[in-house]
């Protein structure tokens, strides 16, 4: 299946939805909590609940469950991989056509 890693679909934050189960996104940590991250890819930002020593202004991507209260979406992270190496551009464009 196209847009599909490992069973998690990569998806940009403003294309979440409440369909969406198992997610992937990719962006700049923009703050750290006692809850986790807020990740932003610049189409918006979503909280990730995990516990991580990355910190802010970090490029990651992050694995998880996806939490829908009909108002805030947050995910559940499980994964959260560094993508430092990696132009965010290309990332983009990628994302953009496996999501076709």
């Amino acid at each position: 299946m196209v847009g599909v890693i490992n069973g998690y679909k990569e998806k940009f934050i403003k294309e979440l939805s409440s369909e969406d189960i198992k997610v992937a996104v990719s962006g700049i940590v923009i703050e750290k909590n006692e809850k986790g991250i807020v990740v932003d890819d610049g189409s918006g930002c979503v909280l990730v609940e995990i516990e991580t020593d990355f910190e802010e202004g970090k490029f990651v991507r992050v694995f998880g469950f996806l939490v829908w209260d009909g108002k805030m979406v947050e995910i559940r992270g499980n994964i959260i991989q560094d993508l430092s190496g990696v132009d965010r551009g290309a990332c983009d464009i990628v994302k953009k056509l496996m999501n076709k």
